[in-house]
């Protein structure tokens, strides 16, 4: 699953937190893909509108949530507009309480509490997590070709250049050209990074009038 895949490569080992700039979309855009790589969901190419392809249960508590959240919301026609639901802070909260309880029952992490108000978690999966960064690895610094699964997870950590948090220093530029190339035509994770680019001109815009106006 890339909800596990990135809840995983996103901790930081040294501070027990998520390290991943806007992780909730992350998270959010995650669900969404494996939705789609089981074949629950398809969008339009044009506006990526969503289509419901089957209502049948995944036998997975996180995606049956957000399959039963997306068909609840269904007058909302696009990823965006979904997504923009899926962001109030009930929604987003409830959904993180359940990916932290189907991870810890999986045995994939330990929440360990919070510290300085920061959740924080030890990855109880070690080999799954060093799996997942090697095959990363390979495809941005190796040039190794990817599976379609591994495609969506680069498209999302590509998101706010998060994948540069997993690449050594001296990779990252090697790994940057590569990733822009690989992922450039991936709609989903594009749509999530134009959506997070469109809130922060739109809060700078905000602070900019707050202080024309003093």
């Amino acid at each position: 699953m890339l909800i596990k895949q990135i809840f995983l490569v996103g901790i930081d080992e040294k501070s027990n937190k998520l390290s991943l700039d806007y992780k909730d979309y992350l998270f959010y855009g995650a669900i969404i893909m494996d939705l789609v790589l089981k074949d629950k969901i398809s969008f339009s190419r044009r506006n990526l509108g969503i289509e419901i392809l089957n209502l049948d249960s995944t036998n997975d508590v996180i995606l049956d949530k957000m399959l039963d959240f997306i068909n609840i919301n269904k007058e909302d026609k696009k990823l965006i507009d979904i997504c923009s639901r899926y962001m109030k802070r009930s929604n987003k909260s409830d959904f993180r309480d359940v990916i932290i309880s189907q991870l810890e029952s999986l045995g994939s992490i330990k929440y360990l509490g919070k510290k300085r108000l920061k959740k924080r978690y030890q990855v109880t999966e070690p080999e799954l997590k060093t799996k997942i960064l090697n095959e990363i690895n390979a495809v941005l610094i190796d040039k190794q070709e990817p599976t379609k699964e591994l495609m969506l997870l680069l498209s999302l950590l590509r998101i706010e250049s998060n994948f540069s948090k997993i690449i050594p220093k001296k990779s990252r530029q090697i790994a940057e050209k590569r990733i822009l190339k690989l992922v450039r035509h991936e709609s989903i994770g594009k749509t999530l990074q134009d959506y997070i680019e469109e809130i922060r001109e739109a809060a700078e815009e905000l602070v900019d009038d707050i202080f024309d106006d003093d």
